[in-house]
């Protein structure tokens, strides 16, 4: 049966007895709690309680007992995110704001372990109340930054905060950095993973303007980034970057591709050798510009049977377009419908060419209606270009977005359909491994959707409604359940005896929770905690 967090009328007495007997009652009892930002973490989640500035970090026990680490978090919160693994939870906050006295906070990055203990891990203090925040998907830094209208007297809308988190902080940690720009100001920012450089391995930060591309070396952050202007005029306006490393008996070929919002180009940057003696960087960037028939909607660098291309998606004219980086040679291959997104998937599909070239999934995106999915063969583009596009059959709606599912399982993708109408809509979990699709039908009109971590499950549910349906990502048997309140989020996190747990967030009062064994899903086994901002109780 159900079990329920209560209290009985003694039980309370005796707690505020208790209370006052101390002198004094917790601040969470006097004041409403406000809540804005919520995170699921690897072995727990968290809630920010902004009313006493606390987070709130709660790990799941055994007998999906809650355990509740209440940690001291900056005034004004302004952003919170969590690292790729969900082993480190960030917390930007503005501080008070005017300062009036020396003791009062400034603006920081407080960093909490996401893994079960929720005990702040470091902390490291900023000068400027900022808001934007960019995490390293390999987990060692963070950037600060103006994302939005920092409200400052005087504000520099192209200074990074750069934080080595594998370092405590110190007077060169956080780094400030204010980026050459020519009018613009960044937008969004990518890590990459390490770089074979004519000088050595190295890990770039690229920092895309609303005109212009910075290039910023994190080994060496005493050094000048190398700002590319993308137009004369500054009308120009980046829309995604990709990169490669190139082949790897060279040291000249690692390439970032550039794409803008209204251009029929691309912008290919080629970082080769140095051959200004004056420069601070020990690598120079060639610029060329590959002109289009439209406006390309994606792109990706992918390995042929002609050697590495450039795949550049023109959804307008039915076309995807192969570009040699080196000669600017471009091969057209015609498309059976305008699709706008791809996802290069060779390690998930179990007939990936020997040769070593790519195989890419195809699908509609925002940028186009096309239905359904196709696999772009690039082993036969380039001589074969005909031969190359197979549609899969099993999906015929129009797919806006493509949802990964992590390992054991990563040969799976979740489908997300473009719309969902009053009588429900279709999902699709895709399989490479066997290209085929298996619809999941729903009644809803809108899902939310959380896959867990271990990639074993899919959570379906409707923000504000009861209903939940976990689907198993082995048999794809769906399990419905039922809660009594209504939902807000829904995390999968691992428990602290090994198992896992979902966790069903509730609204209203001081927060409620149901937790549930995510491995064997009942309702009726399932336990209700309330209040949980409450912790004093």
């Amino acid at each position: 049966m159900r079990r329920r967090l209560h209290f009985s009328h003694a039980v309370l007495a005796a707690a505020c007895l208790s209370v006052f007997g101390c002198g004094s009652r917790p601040d969470s009892w006097d004041k409403a709690p406000s809540v804005t930002f919520a995170e699921g973490l690897s072995n727990s989640f968290t809630v920010i309680d902004e009313s006493i500035n606390r987070a709130d970090i709660m790990s799941i026990g055994p007998g999906l007992s809650l355990a509740q680490s209440r940690q001291q978090v900056g005034v004004s919160v302004a952003n919170v995110r969590a690292s790729a693994d969900g082993e480190r939870l960030f917390v930007l906050s503005r501080g008070q704001q005017p300062r009036r006295n020396p003791s009062d906070e400034r603006p920081a990055l407080w960093v909490y372990d996401g893994k079960g203990s929720g005990q702040l891990v470091s902390r490291y203090e900023l000068s400027e109340a900022l808001d934007g925040l960019a995490i390293d998907p390999l987990g060692r830094y963070v950037v600060v930054y103006a994302a939005g209208d920092a409200n400052s007297f005087v504000d520099n809308p192209n200074e990074l905060i750069i934080i080595d988190t594998s370092k405590p902080a110190s007077d060169t940690n956080p780094a400030p950095r204010t980026i050459r720009s020519f009018g613009g100001r960044p937008q969004r920012l990518t890590f990459t993973s390490s770089l074979q450089l004519p000088s050595g391995q190295r890990r770039l930060l690229l920092v895309e303007t609303d005109k212009d591309i910075a290039i910023l070396d994190l080994d060496h952050l005493d050094r000048s980034e190398i700002t590319v202007k993308l137009s004369d005029t500054g009308n120009v306006t980046p829309a995604g970057l990709v990169y490669t490393e190139g082949a790897p008996d060279r040291l000249d070929d690692t390439r970032i591709a550039v794409r803008t919002t209204a251009e029929n180009s691309v912008f290919v940057l080629t970082l080769g050798q140095q051959t200004d003696p004056k420069a601070e960087n020990d690598f120079g960037v060639l610029v060329n510009i590959v002109g289009f028939t439209t406006v390309p909607s994606d792109f990706a660098f992918v390995n042929t049977d002609a050697g590495l291309r450039l795949a550049v998606l023109q959804p307008n004219v039915r076309k995807g377009t192969l570009v040699d980086p080196d000669t600017g040679v471009e091969t057209d291959v015609d498309m059976p419908a305008p699709y706008g997104r791809m996802a290069v998937v060779t390690r998930q599909v179990a007939d990936a060419p020997e040769s070593g070239s790519d195989v890419a999934l195809l699908w509609g995106g925002a940028w186009s209606a096309a239905t359904g999915v196709a696999f772009w063969s690039l082993g036969k583009s380039v001589g074969q270009a005909y031969r190359s596009i197979e549609v899969l059959s099993d999906v015929a709606a129009s797919v806006t977005d493509v949802v990964d599912v992590p390992a054991p399982n990563d040969a799976l993708k979740i489908l997300v359909p473009d719309q969902i109408t009053s009588a429900g809509g279709e999902f699709h979990v895709l399989n490479l491994a066997q290209r085929t699709a298996a619809p999941l039908h729903t009644t809803a009109t809108q899902l939310g959707l959380t896959v867990s971590a271990d990639g074993q499950r899919a959570w379906f549910y409707q923000e504000g409604g009861y209903d939940v349906a976990v689907v198993d990502l082995q048999t794809l048997h769906p399990t419905p359940l039922v809660l009594d309140r209504p939902i807000w989020k829904i995390y999968d996190v691992g428990t602290s005896d090994g198992g896992r747990a979902m966790v069903a967030m509730h609204r209203g009062g001081t927060l409620g929770a149901t937790v549930l064994n995510a491995l064997s899903p009942d309702e009726a086994a399932s336990t209700r905690y309330a209040g949980i901002l409450q912790g004093g109780f």
